[in-house]
């Protein structure tokens, strides 16, 4: 097969075409005839490289530009490399069967008293959730009621949870005056100072998704503000005391929210410095 006097203007259709060899295509006699097929062309002129040149073809003078881009730091970043970064970190722990386990028809009164691990160090506030201790339950549980998958715990709490005398020790200093039963209110105050920037307008509270027969039925969180009773960087021990009134025992996950602080170099991403709970 050969193609001659043939002139190829730009923009113009290549005249050659291959197809495929399969039968039954036109092409596959020839190319089972000849056994090889071949194409050439001679030199490529245009109105940018008009000289023939028989060693290098003109397509390879063409250029490609492409933008180079050169990242600089941001001023600030420059004057003041170093950045500290403060964010809340969540220590956890659970009780098992620490306030009473089984249920019966009267109140338990169990009390309890928690100790914590004494490394916490810059401890803001404590958490109590209330979970219900599954010996004796009507049907037999071999998981804890926030394990199963058939409980809309964790989301919901202890049904009917009643934690009285309830009080948080650091360092053997009380967080509240008089140690209390635990309700609504005092739970909506210890909110309130978390928020206390935005005007005590804590959005926990006032966004409607919680209110005192929710919080009371399915939602029953005892939060503790403990921040002006901790030592900057200084481990300190946390107790947690009070009564579980119910008449069903209680397992209970306490949450330590505490403060950590990092540093970092913002040119270079490396961490200088890292202080941990």
């Amino acid at each position: 097969m050969t193609l001659t006097s043939t002139t190829l203007s730009s923009g113009n259709t290549c005249p050659v075409m291959v197809v495929s060899a399969a039968s039954p295509n036109p092409m596959y006699s020839t190319i089972a005839g000849v056994g090889s097929l071949a194409v050439s062309w001679g030199a490529v002129v245009n109105q940018l490289e008009p000289t023939i040149d028989g060693t290098y073809m003109p397509f390879t003078t063409s250029r490609l530009y492409v933008p180079f881009v050169h990242l600089e730091h941001h001023q600030a970043f420059i004057s003041k490399p170093v950045k500290k970064v403060r964010y809340n970190d969540c220590y956890a722990q659970l009780f098992y069967q620490r306030a009473g386990n089984g249920k019966q028809s009267t109140q338990l009164n169990a009390a309890f008293d928690l100790q914590l691990s004494a490394s916490v160090k810059n401890a803001k506030y404590v958490i109590l959730l209330p979970f219900a201790e599954q010996t004796g339950s009507f049907a037999s549980a071999a998981v804890q009621q926030f394990q199963s998958p058939f409980d809309s715990a964790p989301w919901t709490l202890h049904p009917g949870s009643s934690i009285r005398n309830f009080n948080v020790r650091i360092s053997s200093q009380q967080c509240f005056d008089i140690s209390h039963d635990y309700d609504f209110h005092q739970f909506a105050n210890e909110e309130s100072k978390f928020a206390s920037i935005d005007g005590d307008l804590s959005p926990e509270v006032v966004n409607g998704l919680l209110d005192y027969q929710t919080w009371s039925l399915t939602n029953r969180v005892l939060i503790a503000d403990v921040i002006r009773l901790t030592e900057r960087d200084v481990p300190q021990a946390i107790q947690i005391q009070g009564t579980n009134a119910a008449c069903q025992g209680t397992n209970m996950i306490v949450l330590v929210v505490s403060e950590q602080e990092l540093t970092l170099d913002r040119l270079t991403g490396e961490i200088l410095d890292f202080n941990t709970a």
